[in-house]
């Protein structure tokens, strides 16, 4: 069942569970990966959990993938250290789509979840997203600590779009054989969304979006 097989980050909620279960209801094989339960427990935030990630998935799909959708990520809340957001929104799906790409089969394809913050959000900090692209964790940790969580949400989200729109076309992937896409969704109805609709600093800044589509997970 190799070639129906799909790791998806994240798994455990919001984008990531709904995906899983979309695809699991299709006759998918789901490896899902998250940081408290599923199949694979694994910190994307820290070097060891992604080595983790990568080396359990290639066992247990015995060495051959059809599809990576990478969900896991971090919301820009008051409170929490713009760092956490770089380890794991970009490093954490960075890092996992290098190492499992080579299990892909021909015609596999990735895709990563930026943001629409991207677009939307002023003043991003171009010294994060240049730091992240240039593959520097410890720099990108101090820029994203400094810049602080809410602009270092869609500045790792950006990095990601950028990282995918430089390697998609390239030997790796599309020379290769391999799709490589992302995504940038806007205000889903998801648990990170509710967490961050809460707060009382990030909240007002959420409630400019009033279109919201409601995910069934």
């Amino acid at each position: 069942m190799a070639d129906r097989t799909v790791v998806i980050t994240g798994a455990a909620s919001g984008i990531g569970a709904a995906t899983t279960a979309r695809l699991a209801g299709a006759g998918w094989r789901v490896i899902g990966v998250d940081k408290d339960e599923l199949d694979i427990v694994a910190d994307l935030g820290t070097p060891e959990g992604r080595r983790r990630a990568v080396e359990e998935s290639a066992a247990r799909c015995d060495g051959t993938l059809a599809g990576i959708v990478t969900c896991a990520g971090q919301a820009g809340m008051p409170g929490r250290a713009g760092s956490t957001l770089s380890a794991v929104n970009y490093f954490g799906t960075v890092e996992v789509l290098e190492g499992l790409r080579p299990l892909l089969a021909p015609g596999g394809a990735a895709v990563a979840i930026s943001s629409n913050s991207t677009t939307v959000q002023p003043a991003i900090p171009s010294d994060l997203v240049d730091a992240c692209l240039e593959h520097d964790e410890e720099l990108s940790a101090r820029l994203a600590d400094a810049d602080g969580p809410l602009a270092a949400y869609p500045a790792t989200k950006l990095a990601v779009a950028h990282w995918v729109r430089r390697e998609a076309t390239g030997p790796k992937w599309a020379g290769a054989g391999l799709r490589l896409n992302a995504v940038a969704p806007g205000m889903i109805d998801t648990p990170m969304v509710a967490e961050i609709r809460a707060d009382p600093e990030a909240g007002p800044l959420a409630g400019n979006s009033r279109r919201r589509v409601a995910w069934p997970l």
